[in-house]
Protein backbone atom coordinates (compact mmCIF):
# COMPACT_ATOMS: atom_id res chain seq x y z
CA UNK A 1 0.00 0.00 0.00
CA UNK A 2 0.75 3.30 -0.18
CA UNK A 3 1.50 5.62 2.55
CA UNK A 4 -0.24 4.53 5.43
CA UNK A 5 -3.35 3.39 3.79
CA UNK A 6 -4.51 -0.02 5.98
CA UNK A 7 -3.83 -3.15 4.18
CA UNK A 8 -4.79 -7.06 5.01
CA UNK A 9 -1.29 -8.01 6.82
CA UNK A 10 0.39 -11.25 4.82
CA UNK A 11 1.11 -13.32 7.44
CA UNK A 12 2.07 -16.43 5.17
CA UNK A 13 4.53 -17.22 2.30
CA UNK A 14 3.37 -18.74 -0.77
CA UNK A 15 4.28 -22.18 0.81
CA UNK A 16 2.46 -21.46 3.83
CA UNK A 17 5.12 -20.89 6.52
CA UNK A 18 4.32 -18.56 9.17
CA UNK A 19 6.28 -15.18 8.66
CA UNK A 20 7.30 -12.40 10.73
CA UNK A 21 4.05 -10.56 12.43
CA UNK A 22 4.15 -6.99 11.93
CA UNK A 23 2.96 -4.92 15.01
CA UNK A 24 -0.22 -3.60 15.24
CA UNK A 25 -0.41 -0.26 13.16
CA UNK A 26 -2.31 2.94 13.77
CA UNK A 27 -5.30 3.66 11.76
CA UNK A 28 -4.76 6.43 9.22
CA UNK A 29 -7.35 7.64 6.78
CA UNK A 30 -7.02 6.45 3.13
CA UNK A 31 -6.07 9.31 0.83
CA UNK A 32 -9.36 10.87 -0.63
CA UNK A 33 -10.43 9.99 -3.69
CA UNK A 34 -14.61 11.24 -3.55
CA UNK A 35 -16.16 13.51 -1.11
CA UNK A 36 -17.77 10.27 0.31
CA UNK A 37 -14.35 9.19 1.30
CA UNK A 38 -14.23 12.91 3.15
CA UNK A 39 -17.56 12.55 5.13
CA UNK A 40 -16.72 8.84 6.01
CA UNK A 41 -13.37 9.91 7.49
CA UNK A 42 -15.45 12.22 9.71
CA UNK A 43 -17.95 9.93 10.57
CA UNK A 44 -15.88 7.40 11.93
CA UNK A 45 -13.70 10.04 13.81
CA UNK A 46 -16.25 11.69 15.25
CA UNK A 47 -17.64 10.07 18.71
CA UNK A 48 -21.17 11.07 17.72
CA UNK A 49 -20.56 10.31 13.88
CA UNK A 50 -22.11 6.80 13.60
CA UNK A 51 -25.07 7.59 16.24
CA UNK A 52 -26.18 11.02 14.26
CA UNK A 53 -26.16 8.79 11.31
CA UNK A 54 -28.24 6.18 12.44
CA UNK A 55 -30.58 8.42 14.02
CA UNK A 56 -31.01 10.20 10.92
CA UNK A 57 -31.73 7.17 9.24
CA UNK A 58 -34.43 6.12 12.28
CA UNK A 59 -35.95 9.87 11.89
CA UNK A 60 -36.20 9.69 8.43
CA UNK A 61 -37.67 5.81 8.14
CA UNK A 62 -40.55 7.63 10.59
CA UNK A 63 -40.75 10.52 8.47
CA UNK A 64 -41.57 8.02 5.38
CA UNK A 65 -44.16 6.12 7.62
CA UNK A 66 -45.87 9.01 8.11
CA UNK A 67 -45.62 10.25 4.38
CA UNK A 68 -47.21 6.66 3.68
CA UNK A 69 -49.63 6.96 5.72
CA UNK A 70 -50.60 10.48 4.93
CA UNK A 71 -50.46 9.49 1.22
CA UNK A 72 -53.25 6.62 2.08
CA UNK A 73 -55.37 9.48 3.26
CA UNK A 74 -54.82 8.04 6.74
CA UNK A 75 -55.60 11.09 8.58
CA UNK A 76 -59.49 11.86 7.28
CA UNK A 77 -60.08 7.94 7.14
CA UNK A 78 -59.24 7.33 10.57
CA UNK A 79 -60.20 10.57 12.17
CA UNK A 80 -59.37 11.59 16.08
CA UNK A 81 -57.39 8.40 16.78
CA UNK A 82 -54.87 9.17 14.07
CA UNK A 83 -54.03 12.42 16.07
CA UNK A 84 -53.56 9.99 19.31
CA UNK A 85 -51.29 7.77 17.62
CA UNK A 86 -49.48 10.55 15.73
CA UNK A 87 -48.93 11.89 20.11
CA UNK A 88 -47.71 8.54 20.94
CA UNK A 89 -45.03 8.22 18.33
CA UNK A 90 -43.89 11.76 19.14
CA UNK A 91 -43.55 11.00 22.75
CA UNK A 92 -41.90 7.63 22.22
CA UNK A 93 -39.36 9.51 19.55
CA UNK A 94 -38.78 12.01 22.31
CA UNK A 95 -37.77 9.15 24.93
CA UNK A 96 -36.62 6.77 22.71
CA UNK A 97 -33.87 8.20 20.22
CA UNK A 98 -31.42 9.56 23.46
CA UNK A 99 -31.50 6.45 24.88
CA UNK A 100 -30.45 4.53 21.24
CA UNK A 101 -27.81 7.81 20.52
CA UNK A 102 -26.29 7.21 24.12
CA UNK A 103 -26.07 3.22 23.36
CA UNK A 104 -24.55 3.80 19.89
CA UNK A 105 -22.29 6.16 21.30
CA UNK A 106 -20.86 3.68 24.28
CA UNK A 107 -20.53 1.22 21.60
CA UNK A 108 -19.00 3.18 19.06
CA UNK A 109 -16.23 4.13 21.71
CA UNK A 110 -15.93 1.10 22.79
CA UNK A 111 -15.22 -0.37 19.21
CA UNK A 112 -13.37 2.71 17.85
CA UNK A 113 -11.82 4.02 20.61
CA UNK A 114 -8.50 2.92 19.40
CA UNK A 115 -8.77 5.46 16.41
CA UNK A 116 -5.99 8.00 16.44
CA UNK A 117 -4.60 6.97 20.32
CA UNK A 118 -1.34 5.41 21.02
CA UNK A 119 -2.54 1.99 22.09
CA UNK A 120 -2.77 -1.16 19.47
CA UNK A 121 -5.98 -2.75 18.46
CA UNK A 122 -6.64 -5.37 21.09
CA UNK A 123 -8.34 -8.25 20.12
CA UNK A 124 -11.46 -6.91 21.81
CA UNK A 125 -11.88 -4.37 20.22
CA UNK A 126 -10.85 -5.94 16.88
CA UNK A 127 -13.82 -7.58 17.19
CA UNK A 128 -16.17 -5.11 18.25
CA UNK A 129 -14.75 -3.29 15.48
CA UNK A 130 -15.96 -5.87 12.97
CA UNK A 131 -19.21 -6.24 14.61
CA UNK A 132 -20.24 -2.57 14.88
CA UNK A 133 -22.26 -2.07 12.05
CA UNK A 134 -24.75 -5.37 13.21
CA UNK A 135 -24.53 -3.99 16.78
CA UNK A 136 -26.09 -0.42 15.48
CA UNK A 137 -28.41 -2.63 13.67
CA UNK A 138 -29.93 -4.44 16.29
CA UNK A 139 -30.47 -1.29 18.57
CA UNK A 140 -31.85 0.50 15.73
CA UNK A 141 -34.01 -3.08 15.54
CA UNK A 142 -34.96 -2.97 19.18
CA UNK A 143 -35.98 0.90 18.78
CA UNK A 144 -38.26 0.06 15.91
CA UNK A 145 -39.57 -3.15 17.66
CA UNK A 146 -40.70 -1.44 20.76
CA UNK A 147 -41.91 1.41 19.02
CA UNK A 148 -44.29 -0.90 16.64
CA UNK A 149 -45.23 -2.59 19.97
CA UNK A 150 -46.22 1.05 21.41
CA UNK A 151 -48.74 1.69 18.49
CA UNK A 152 -49.89 -1.22 17.53
CA UNK A 153 -51.51 -1.79 20.63
CA UNK A 154 -53.50 1.45 20.65
CA UNK A 155 -54.02 1.07 16.94
CA UNK A 156 -56.11 -2.34 17.18
CA UNK A 157 -57.86 -0.91 20.37
CA UNK A 158 -58.77 2.25 18.42
CA UNK A 159 -58.76 1.28 14.70
CA UNK A 160 -60.79 -1.26 13.32
CA UNK A 161 -58.59 -4.30 12.44
CA UNK A 162 -58.12 -3.99 8.84
CA UNK A 163 -56.67 -0.39 9.24
CA UNK A 164 -54.74 -1.52 12.07
CA UNK A 165 -53.28 -4.14 10.34
CA UNK A 166 -52.16 -2.03 7.85
CA UNK A 167 -51.02 0.81 10.06
CA UNK A 168 -48.86 -2.26 11.81
CA UNK A 169 -47.38 -3.34 8.27
CA UNK A 170 -46.50 -0.02 7.10
CA UNK A 171 -44.24 0.80 10.55
CA UNK A 172 -42.98 -2.91 10.05
CA UNK A 173 -41.80 -1.92 6.08
CA UNK A 174 -40.35 1.42 7.56
CA UNK A 175 -38.39 -0.29 10.62
CA UNK A 176 -37.26 -2.52 7.96
CA UNK A 177 -36.19 -0.38 5.85
CA UNK A 178 -34.50 1.83 8.25
CA UNK A 179 -32.07 -1.23 9.61
CA UNK A 180 -31.52 -1.97 5.96
CA UNK A 181 -30.33 1.66 5.45
CA UNK A 182 -28.57 2.17 8.84
CA UNK A 183 -26.46 -0.91 7.93
CA UNK A 184 -25.80 0.19 4.47
CA UNK A 185 -24.93 4.02 5.66
CA UNK A 186 -22.45 2.42 8.82
CA UNK A 187 -20.83 -0.21 6.66
CA UNK A 188 -20.46 1.98 4.02
CA UNK A 189 -18.32 4.46 6.77
CA UNK A 190 -16.57 2.05 8.00
CA UNK A 191 -14.98 0.16 5.54
CA UNK A 192 -11.55 2.40 5.63
CA UNK A 193 -11.65 1.12 9.66
CA UNK A 194 -13.17 -2.30 9.31
CA UNK A 195 -10.18 -3.17 6.53
CA UNK A 196 -7.49 -2.39 8.98
CA UNK A 197 -8.97 -3.76 11.19
CA UNK A 198 -9.23 -7.21 9.47
CA UNK A 199 -5.24 -6.96 9.13
CA UNK A 200 -4.78 -7.21 12.92
CA UNK A 201 -7.03 -10.50 13.28
CA UNK A 202 -5.05 -12.89 14.66
CA UNK A 203 -3.75 -15.77 12.15
CA UNK A 204 -6.44 -18.96 12.04
CA UNK A 205 -9.59 -16.36 12.80
CA UNK A 206 -11.94 -15.59 9.70
CA UNK A 207 -13.08 -12.01 9.59
CA UNK A 208 -16.83 -11.58 9.47
CA UNK A 209 -17.58 -10.53 5.93
CA UNK A 210 -20.70 -8.77 4.30
CA UNK A 211 -20.28 -10.28 0.45
CA UNK A 212 -21.05 -8.64 -2.94
CA UNK A 213 -23.86 -10.95 -3.50
CA UNK A 214 -25.42 -10.06 0.08
CA UNK A 215 -25.09 -6.44 -0.36
CA UNK A 216 -26.81 -6.62 -4.19
CA UNK A 217 -29.51 -8.44 -2.29
CA UNK A 218 -30.14 -5.69 0.24
CA UNK A 219 -29.79 -3.36 -2.16
CA UNK A 220 -32.57 -4.86 -4.08
CA UNK A 221 -34.80 -5.30 -1.27
CA UNK A 222 -34.04 -1.57 -0.01
CA UNK A 223 -34.86 -0.08 -3.49
CA UNK A 224 -37.42 -2.48 -5.13
CA UNK A 225 -38.95 -4.93 -2.43
CA UNK A 226 -40.10 -2.57 0.25
CA UNK A 227 -41.33 0.11 -2.02
CA UNK A 228 -43.63 -2.19 -3.96
CA UNK A 229 -44.54 -4.61 -0.71
CA UNK A 230 -45.79 -1.06 0.66
CA UNK A 231 -47.32 -0.58 -2.55
CA UNK A 232 -48.96 -3.84 -2.07
CA UNK A 233 -50.14 -2.62 1.37
CA UNK A 234 -51.61 0.83 0.34
CA UNK A 235 -53.54 -0.57 -2.38
CA UNK A 236 -55.23 -3.37 -0.50
CA UNK A 237 -56.01 -1.17 2.38
CA UNK A 238 -59.85 -1.77 3.18
CA UNK A 239 -61.09 1.35 3.75
CA UNK A 240 -58.83 2.91 0.83
CA UNK A 241 -60.64 5.04 -1.65
CA UNK A 242 -59.63 4.71 -5.66
CA UNK A 243 -58.18 7.80 -5.33
CA UNK A 244 -56.13 6.74 -2.21
CA UNK A 245 -54.80 4.14 -3.85
CA UNK A 246 -53.70 5.32 -7.10
CA UNK A 247 -51.49 8.29 -4.70
CA UNK A 248 -50.45 5.19 -3.13
CA UNK A 249 -49.32 3.27 -6.17
CA UNK A 250 -47.53 6.63 -7.73
CA UNK A 251 -46.07 7.66 -4.91
CA UNK A 252 -44.88 3.93 -4.14
CA UNK A 253 -43.71 3.89 -8.00
CA UNK A 254 -41.56 7.30 -7.87
CA UNK A 255 -39.79 5.96 -4.52
CA UNK A 256 -39.09 3.31 -6.10
CA UNK A 257 -37.30 5.01 -9.06
CA UNK A 258 -35.38 7.40 -6.69
CA UNK A 259 -33.99 4.86 -4.57
CA UNK A 260 -33.37 2.05 -6.68
CA UNK A 261 -31.67 4.20 -9.19
CA UNK A 262 -29.08 5.97 -6.13
CA UNK A 263 -28.58 2.84 -4.29
CA UNK A 264 -27.70 1.31 -8.36
CA UNK A 265 -25.40 4.33 -8.70
CA UNK A 266 -24.11 3.90 -5.19
CA UNK A 267 -23.53 0.05 -5.64
CA UNK A 268 -21.81 0.24 -9.12
CA UNK A 269 -19.43 2.81 -7.86
CA UNK A 270 -18.93 0.62 -4.88
CA UNK A 271 -18.36 -2.16 -7.36
CA UNK A 272 -16.37 -0.54 -9.98
CA UNK A 273 -14.22 2.02 -8.42
CA UNK A 274 -12.15 -0.92 -6.59
CA UNK A 275 -12.36 -3.07 -9.34
CA UNK A 276 -10.86 -0.20 -11.87
CA UNK A 277 -8.13 -0.10 -9.53
CA UNK A 278 -7.59 -4.01 -9.30
CA UNK A 279 -7.18 -3.44 -13.01
CA UNK A 280 -4.59 -0.86 -13.53
CA UNK A 281 -2.54 -2.88 -10.88
CA UNK A 282 -2.23 -6.20 -12.09
CA UNK A 283 -1.63 -4.44 -15.67
CA UNK A 284 1.44 -2.94 -13.91
CA UNK A 285 2.10 -6.23 -12.38
CA UNK A 286 1.91 -7.60 -15.63
CA UNK A 287 4.59 -4.71 -16.79
CA UNK A 288 7.11 -6.02 -14.43
CA UNK A 289 6.03 -3.66 -11.20
CA UNK A 290 5.84 -5.23 -8.61
CA UNK A 291 6.10 -2.42 -5.90
CA UNK A 292 2.33 -1.23 -6.77
CA UNK A 293 -0.17 -1.70 -4.17
CA UNK A 294 -4.20 -1.73 -4.03
CA UNK A 295 -5.40 0.20 -1.29
CA UNK A 296 -7.77 -2.37 0.89
CA UNK A 297 -11.04 -0.58 1.95
CA UNK A 298 -13.39 -3.34 1.59
CA UNK A 299 -14.07 -6.55 3.95
CA UNK A 300 -15.69 -8.17 1.24
CA UNK A 301 -14.39 -10.31 -1.83
CA UNK A 302 -13.29 -6.95 -3.24
CA UNK A 303 -11.23 -6.58 -0.04
CA UNK A 304 -9.64 -10.11 -0.19
CA UNK A 305 -9.50 -9.52 -4.28
CA UNK A 306 -7.34 -6.59 -2.77
CA UNK A 307 -5.32 -8.11 -0.29
CA UNK A 308 -4.62 -11.15 -3.12
CA UNK A 309 -2.79 -8.52 -5.62
CA UNK A 310 -0.60 -6.91 -2.82
CA UNK A 311 0.21 -10.58 -1.66
CA UNK A 312 1.01 -11.19 -5.68
CA UNK A 313 3.05 -8.22 -5.55
CA UNK A 314 4.70 -8.91 -2.78
CA UNK A 315 5.50 -12.22 -3.79
CA UNK A 316 7.14 -11.73 -7.14
CA UNK A 317 9.17 -8.46 -5.51
CA UNK A 318 10.77 -11.49 -3.40
CA UNK A 319 11.07 -13.42 -5.98
CA UNK A 320 12.81 -10.90 -7.79
CA UNK A 321 14.62 -9.72 -5.41
CA UNK A 322 16.06 -13.47 -4.85
CA UNK A 323 16.51 -14.05 -8.61
CA UNK A 324 18.77 -11.04 -8.63
CA UNK A 325 20.81 -11.86 -5.10
CA UNK A 326 20.85 -15.57 -7.48
CA UNK A 327 22.12 -13.87 -10.39
CA UNK A 328 24.64 -12.13 -8.06
CA UNK A 329 26.05 -15.29 -6.08
CA UNK A 330 26.11 -17.60 -9.02
CA UNK A 331 26.00 -15.69 -12.61
CA UNK A 332 23.54 -15.15 -14.84
CA UNK A 333 23.62 -17.95 -16.55
CA UNK A 334 23.63 -20.58 -13.66
CA UNK A 335 20.62 -19.08 -12.28
CA UNK A 336 18.87 -18.88 -15.91
CA UNK A 337 19.26 -22.69 -16.33
CA UNK A 338 18.50 -23.42 -12.66
CA UNK A 339 15.21 -21.40 -12.40
CA UNK A 340 14.16 -22.68 -16.25
CA UNK A 341 14.64 -26.16 -15.27
CA UNK A 342 13.22 -26.10 -11.98
CA UNK A 343 16.46 -28.96 -10.96
CA UNK A 344 19.73 -28.59 -9.65
CA UNK A 345 22.36 -28.69 -12.15
CA UNK A 346 23.74 -32.08 -12.68
CA UNK A 347 27.69 -32.26 -13.58
CA UNK A 348 28.53 -32.32 -17.19
CA UNK A 349 31.77 -32.36 -19.14
CA UNK A 350 32.92 -29.23 -20.97
CA UNK A 351 35.86 -28.23 -23.26
CA UNK A 352 35.94 -24.45 -21.67
CA UNK A 353 38.42 -21.76 -21.48
CA UNK A 354 39.13 -21.05 -17.78
CA UNK A 355 40.88 -17.17 -17.20
CA UNK A 356 41.96 -16.88 -13.51
CA UNK A 357 43.30 -13.25 -12.31
CA UNK A 358 45.34 -12.77 -9.05
CA UNK A 359 46.57 -9.76 -7.67
CA UNK A 360 50.32 -8.92 -7.48
CA UNK A 361 51.93 -8.03 -3.95
CA UNK A 362 48.51 -8.45 -2.12
CA UNK A 363 50.52 -8.99 0.97
CA UNK A 364 52.17 -5.92 1.04
CA UNK A 365 49.05 -3.82 -0.28
CA UNK A 366 47.07 -5.19 2.87
CA UNK A 367 50.11 -4.71 5.17
CA UNK A 368 50.20 -1.05 3.21
CA UNK A 369 46.30 0.45 2.99
CA UNK A 370 43.43 0.07 5.40
CA UNK A 371 41.03 -2.61 4.87
CA UNK A 372 38.63 -0.32 3.73
CA UNK A 373 41.25 1.01 1.24
CA UNK A 374 42.10 -2.57 0.16
CA UNK A 375 38.50 -3.62 -0.28
CA UNK A 376 38.13 -0.34 -2.31
CA UNK A 377 40.76 -1.38 -4.83
CA UNK A 378 39.29 -5.07 -4.82
CA UNK A 379 35.79 -4.15 -5.96
CA UNK A 380 36.83 -1.49 -9.09
CA UNK A 381 39.11 -4.74 -9.91
CA UNK A 382 36.14 -7.34 -9.75
CA UNK A 383 33.66 -4.84 -11.40
CA UNK A 384 35.81 -4.68 -14.53
CA UNK A 385 36.52 -8.43 -14.33
CA UNK A 386 32.51 -8.65 -14.45
CA UNK A 387 31.47 -6.32 -16.76
CA UNK A 388 34.50 -7.72 -19.30
CA UNK A 389 33.23 -11.44 -18.32
CA UNK A 390 29.83 -10.72 -18.99
CA UNK A 391 30.59 -8.91 -22.17
CA UNK A 392 31.90 -12.02 -24.12
CA UNK A 393 29.06 -14.67 -22.34
CA UNK A 394 31.65 -15.52 -20.14
CA UNK A 395 30.81 -16.92 -16.06
CA UNK A 396 32.80 -15.35 -12.66
CA UNK A 397 32.48 -18.41 -11.07
CA UNK A 398 34.13 -17.14 -8.24
CA UNK A 399 36.15 -14.67 -6.33
CA UNK A 400 38.85 -15.95 -3.97
CA UNK A 401 40.06 -13.29 -1.68
CA UNK A 402 41.74 -11.01 -4.21
CA UNK A 403 41.37 -13.30 -7.22
CA UNK A 404 38.78 -14.34 -9.64
CA UNK A 405 38.22 -17.18 -11.96
CA UNK A 406 35.92 -16.67 -14.84
CA UNK A 407 35.08 -19.56 -17.16
CA UNK A 408 33.80 -19.42 -21.06
CA UNK A 409 31.84 -22.41 -22.46
CA UNK A 410 29.69 -23.24 -19.14
CA UNK A 411 27.14 -24.04 -18.06
CA UNK A 412 26.38 -21.77 -21.71
CA UNK A 413 28.08 -22.57 -24.65
CA UNK A 414 29.85 -20.41 -26.73
CA UNK A 415 30.97 -20.81 -30.33
CA UNK A 416 34.40 -19.78 -29.62
CA UNK A 417 35.21 -19.67 -26.04
CA UNK A 418 38.69 -19.34 -26.48
CA UNK A 419 38.58 -16.33 -28.12
CA UNK A 420 36.01 -14.98 -26.01
CA UNK A 421 38.23 -15.74 -23.49
CA UNK A 422 41.04 -13.93 -24.68
CA UNK A 423 39.28 -10.54 -25.40
CA UNK A 424 38.00 -10.57 -22.01
CA UNK A 425 41.54 -11.04 -20.42
CA UNK A 426 42.71 -7.63 -23.14
CA UNK A 427 39.70 -5.89 -21.46
CA UNK A 428 40.72 -6.61 -17.86
CA UNK A 429 44.30 -5.58 -18.62
CA UNK A 430 43.33 -2.19 -20.21
CA UNK A 431 40.77 -1.82 -17.91
CA UNK A 432 43.32 -2.26 -14.72
CA UNK A 433 45.88 -0.24 -15.83
CA UNK A 434 43.55 2.75 -17.35
CA UNK A 435 42.57 2.67 -12.83
CA UNK A 436 46.26 2.64 -12.14
CA UNK A 437 45.50 0.86 -8.37
CA UNK A 438 46.38 -2.74 -8.61
CA UNK A 439 48.97 -4.81 -10.92
CA UNK A 440 47.00 -8.20 -11.54
CA UNK A 441 48.32 -11.35 -13.42
CA UNK A 442 46.24 -12.89 -15.78
CA UNK A 443 46.57 -16.58 -16.92
CA UNK A 444 44.46 -18.16 -19.93
CA UNK A 445 43.97 -22.37 -19.99
CA UNK A 446 42.07 -24.21 -21.93
CA UNK A 447 40.28 -27.87 -22.01
CA UNK A 448 37.82 -30.17 -20.35
CA UNK A 449 36.44 -29.59 -17.56
CA UNK A 450 33.39 -31.00 -15.20
CA UNK A 451 31.52 -27.94 -14.63
CA UNK A 452 28.64 -28.45 -11.95
CA UNK A 453 27.61 -28.81 -8.26
CA UNK A 454 29.61 -29.95 -5.69
CA UNK A 455 28.81 -30.09 -1.76
CA UNK A 456 26.01 -31.83 0.02
CA UNK A 457 21.95 -32.21 -0.20
CA UNK A 458 22.11 -28.87 2.26
CA UNK A 459 24.82 -26.84 0.35
CA UNK A 460 26.00 -26.64 -3.17
CA UNK A 461 28.10 -24.74 -5.51
CA UNK A 462 28.51 -24.42 -8.79
CA UNK A 463 32.18 -24.70 -10.12
CA UNK A 464 34.30 -25.85 -12.55
CA UNK A 465 37.16 -28.72 -12.12
CA UNK A 466 39.74 -29.34 -14.10
CA UNK A 467 42.98 -29.20 -15.48
CA UNK A 468 42.26 -26.20 -17.82
CA UNK A 469 41.16 -24.47 -14.20
CA UNK A 470 44.69 -25.65 -12.35
CA UNK A 471 46.66 -24.60 -15.69
CA UNK A 472 44.70 -21.18 -16.02
CA UNK A 473 46.33 -20.46 -11.82
CA UNK A 474 49.73 -21.76 -12.54
CA UNK A 475 49.84 -19.30 -15.73
CA UNK A 476 48.87 -16.76 -13.22
CA UNK A 477 51.23 -16.84 -10.91
CA UNK A 478 53.58 -16.14 -13.39
CA UNK A 479 51.71 -13.63 -14.97
CA UNK A 480 52.07 -11.14 -12.00
CA UNK A 481 55.65 -10.54 -12.48
CA UNK A 482 55.44 -9.70 -16.26
CA UNK A 483 55.08 -6.55 -17.65
CA UNK A 484 51.99 -7.50 -20.28
CA UNK A 485 50.23 -9.28 -17.24
CA UNK A 486 49.03 -12.17 -19.37
CA UNK A 487 50.20 -15.68 -19.81
CA UNK A 488 48.06 -17.98 -22.01
CA UNK A 489 48.38 -21.46 -22.98
CA UNK A 490 49.60 -22.70 -26.78
CA UNK A 491 46.22 -24.81 -26.67
CA UNK A 492 44.19 -21.44 -26.27
CA UNK A 493 45.84 -19.35 -29.41
CA UNK A 494 45.56 -22.21 -30.75
CA UNK A 495 41.88 -22.78 -30.78
CA UNK A 496 40.93 -18.69 -31.39
CA UNK A 497 40.41 -16.72 -33.74
CA UNK A 498 43.85 -15.52 -36.21
CA UNK A 499 42.32 -11.55 -35.21
CA UNK A 500 42.66 -12.45 -31.69
CA UNK A 501 46.18 -14.53 -31.59
CA UNK A 502 47.61 -11.79 -33.28
CA UNK A 503 47.49 -9.73 -29.93
CA UNK A 504 49.73 -12.61 -29.00
CA UNK A 505 53.24 -13.50 -29.04
CA UNK A 506 55.06 -16.65 -28.55
CA UNK A 507 57.00 -16.50 -24.90
CA UNK A 508 58.62 -20.25 -24.22
CA UNK A 509 57.87 -23.36 -22.88
CA UNK A 510 57.84 -23.49 -18.83
CA UNK A 511 57.41 -26.57 -17.27
CA UNK A 512 54.25 -25.59 -14.72
CA UNK A 513 54.01 -26.98 -11.25
CA UNK A 514 52.49 -30.29 -10.61
CA UNK A 515 53.25 -31.17 -14.30
CA UNK A 516 55.94 -33.39 -16.24
CA UNK A 517 55.83 -31.79 -19.48
CA UNK A 518 56.35 -28.21 -20.12
CA UNK A 519 53.79 -25.83 -21.19
CA UNK A 520 54.22 -23.53 -24.60
CA UNK A 521 52.86 -20.43 -23.39
CA UNK A 522 52.15 -16.64 -25.03
CA UNK A 523 52.48 -13.31 -23.82
CA UNK A 524 49.65 -10.55 -24.28
CA UNK A 525 51.59 -7.50 -26.55
CA UNK A 526 48.99 -5.31 -27.41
Amino acid sequence: MSGSSPEYSRRTSHHGHALHQPAPLHYCPPPTRHILDVINNNVTRNRWGLAALATSSSLCGAAIVLALIIIGDAPHRFGPPFWTLGTIVIAYLICALPISTCTIVVCQHRALGWLGGPTPLTEPQLRATLRLPQTICAIIAALWTIGGIAVSIPAFALLAQPDALSTTAIIGLGGLGTIGYTFVFVERAMRPVMAHAVQNMPTGHSPPQISVASRLLLVWALSTALPLTAAIVLLNAPSATAADRIASATAMAGAALVAGTAAELALSRAVAHPLRQLRRSVDAIAHGNHTTHVTVDDSSEIGVLQNSVNQLADALLEQQRLRDILNRHVGLGVATRALATGELLSGEIHNVTAVFVDVRDSTALALRETPHIVVTKLNGLFSDIVTATDHFGGLVNKFEGDAALCIFGAPTEITNNATAALRAAREIRDRTNARGELHIGIGIGKGPAFAGNVGTEHRLEYTVIGDAVNEAARLTELAKYLDTSALASDVTIAAADPTEAAHWTLYKEILLRGRDTPTTTWLLTN
